[in-house]
């Protein structure tokens, strides 16, 4: 069994001792694969909270803290390979020859254009300049990409192709190279708790619509609060209830949900319920009150590469969803019964599918077990996590990397300047021999 240095990017837990969002996968991860015997280092900011140690014991894996300012090398010396998110990618340079596996499930560069942009100065332009270098210094140089979904792996293989990754030593082995691992769902089912509006709020066969997301530049709530009006017309006794809208995790993200508050209170709108993020392991109570869920962006590139995690976290809870199509996730959904596809992105079309949906008890239940079933099965972690433990089984550099694992540096031979077509052809001649004759000896020197 492999010794796996796991790295998360964010803290664990959040300030209110939650676990946090982007804390989700890799503490998922590194249970499962503890789960499968290997040992497992799940390593966070040292900035996090005091009370993450006893979380990360709970869940069966050692807990280690990496610092800002510092080296990440003390914690892969020891390790068979290290599994990093992008976002650690400009300290790959002192981690040594150890195999790393490059997590890139969540395009954030694309999402984050859409939040910037209405104020995209300067700064942000040197900002998202950043994260293009980073993402590209990380297709360099990983061993094994790990991707959410189909649209995602051939997004990045463009990439790949660009940069030379696609070359005649990875060819035959794209999936050496590139795998598909969605977010999953966690084990067990949701647990129940004190409802948080049904009964109390409102009557206790109220039909409620359940958005469970922060208000971002890249979604739609304003198209959900326009259809439930119309549908507040049909079921007068519906209700929508907004759980994090209001992200404290990422205050500059804020506007969208003031905007959308004021736009509710001004127009004096009856059945909207505004609660904050729930515990982690308290969420369960949500999904036991609600009847259907929306989650919805408009067509644009975001929608399309997404593989969102709310949406997986819902299908855990049972709950029927309404979503955009376009994307992996949305069409798997769709065609497990688990989901609707909002095929028109208008507010009449989103109404006419909620009416639809509340008001057959049948189909939401059909649709709750489909949901449950593919937590349970495709997208539990004991199947999600196969392919990155196949490579802890067996942890080797990329093909076309090999001379880096052997100590080996090109880059002093790769320093021509490609100033005609001649210095194209030498370039390429000295990067083949290189890689090939030099790195191909030593290795098969090495293997004896």
């Amino acid at each position: 069994m492999a010794r796996v240095a796991l790295f998360s990017f964010k803290p664990i837990l959040d300030p209110a001792g939650n676990l946090a969002g982007p804390a989700i996968r890799p503490f998922e991860m590194a249970r499962a694969l503890a789960a499968r015997g290997h040992e497992v280092r799940l390593l966070e900011p040292e900035s996090a909270s005091a009370a993450a140690p006893e979380l990360s014991a709970g869940a069966g894996v050692d807990l280690g803290r990496w610092h800002p300012g510092r080296s990440l090398s003390p914690f892969v010396r020891d390790a068979d390979l290290a599994i990093l998110p992008q976002e650690l990618v400009g300290r790959f340079t002192d981690l040594g020859p150890v195999p790393r596996v490059i997590d890139l499930f969540d395009p954030h560069f694309v999402s984050c254009l859409f939040n910037q942009a209405p104020h995209f100065d300067a700064e942000q332009a040197f900002y998202y300049a950043g994260k293009i270098h980073d993402l590209a210094r990380a297709l360099r140089e990983g061993d094994l990409f790990l991707c959410a979904g189909g649209r995602q792996r051939l997004f990045y293989l463009g990439m790949l192709q660009l940069l030379g990754r696609i070359n005649p030593e990875t060819i035959r082995e794209i999936d050496r190279l590139i795998r598909i691992v969605p977010l999953a769902a966690p084990e067990g089912e949701p647990a129940a708790g004190p409802p948080l509006i049904r009964g109390v709020h409102c009557s206790d066969d109220a039909p409620i619509v359940l958005w469970s997301s922060g208000i971002y530049p890249y979604l739609d709530a304003e198209i959900v609060l326009d259809a439930f009006l119309r549908l507040r017309a049909e079921l007068p006794a519906a209700q929508l209830l907004f759980v994090g809208a209001d992200n404290p995790t990422a205050p500059e993200m804020r506007e969208g949900y003031r905007a959308l508050r004021s736009r509710v209170e001004n127009e004096s709108i009856q059945g909207i319920h505004f609660h904050p993020w729930q515990p982690y392991e308290e969420r369960g109570r949500i999904y036991h009150e609600v009847d259907v869920a929306v989650a919805l962006s408009p067509p644009h590139l975001e929608t399309e590469l997404c593989f969102r995690h709310r949406i997986v976290d819902l299908l855990w809870g049972g709950v029927p969803v309404v979503v955009a199509g376009g994307n992996d996730l949305g069409e798997w959904t769709a065609r497990e019964g688990a989901a609707r596809i909002l095929g028109e992105f208008d507010a009449g079309a989103l109404a006419r599918l909620l009416s639809e949906i509340l008001s057959d008890r049948d189909k939401r239940d059909a649709m709750s077990r489909s949901a449950r079933a593919m937590a349970e099965g495709p997208l539990s972690w004991e199947r999600i996590v196969g392919p990155v433990d196949e490579f802890c089984r067996d942890p080797r550099p990329a093909p076309d990397l090999a001379a880096r694992h052997l100590g080996v540096s090109l880059r002093s031979v790769l320093r021509i300047p490609l100033t005609d077509y001649r210095g194209l052809l030498n370039r390429a001649r000295i990067s083949y021999h290189v890689r090939g004759g030099l790195a191909g000896m030593l290795l098969r020197r090495g293997r004896g």
